[in-house]
């Protein structure tokens, strides 16, 4: 996993969810039962993988949060902040938001696309051979991004970034 001067960002978008339904607003639309299959596959694999965040930024969706609980380990100590900003706001804020984390290990961001697959292509320009392949890809529903920096997430920037895995449930579950 990370050396002690290394820094984890784990970028998550949410898992598959259901169409909204008459009425229904964007920010209130929930899982599918898709998405929950997609959570539980996500959540076997960060355990197995051993990756583990010491705080967790989640947009504050449905969507968003249903996922959050299908792969959010509830016996950790993990700090959880819910921030519209993560729901409403594009690339460039969600690079500011991990910035924000200053000397956070570990950071796990629960967000939407295009953003969540725009933030690992700016930031990520090597990685694993694999993992840069699915990202040239689609960074489907329940897709989780494993980044590595050398120092601070607060001193971050583009193309810094090792790409150490990128999982796709789709992928996990054949």
């Amino acid at each position: 996993m990370t050396t002690a001067s290394q820094t984890l960002l784990l970028v998550l978008r949410h898992a598959h969810a259901a169409k909204a339904v008459s009425g229904q607003d964007d920010y209130s639309r929930e899982l599918d039962e898709r998405g929950r299959r997609e959570g539980k596959i996500i959540h076997a694999e960060i355990g197995r993988r051993g990756f583990d965040a010491a705080r967790i930024l989640c947009s504050g969706s449905a969507r968003t949060r249903q996922t959050l609980d299908l792969v959010h380990r509830s016996e950790s100590n993990t700090e959880i902040e819910y921030s519209d900003e993560i729901y409403s706001g594009d690339v460039s804020t969600y690079l500011d938001i991990v910035k924000r984390q200053g000397d956070a290990r570990s950071v796990m961001i629960v967000g939407h696309n295009p953003m969540a697959s725009e933030l690992v292509a700016l930031l990520a320009r090597e990685g694993e051979p694999r993992a840069m392949r699915s990202l040239a890809g689609n960074f489907r529903p329940a897709s989780l991004a494993a980044i590595e920096f050398d120092g601070a997430l607060a001193d971050i920037r583009p193309g810094t970034g090792y790409l150490r895995a990128l999982l796709d449930p789709n992928e996990l579950s054949t």
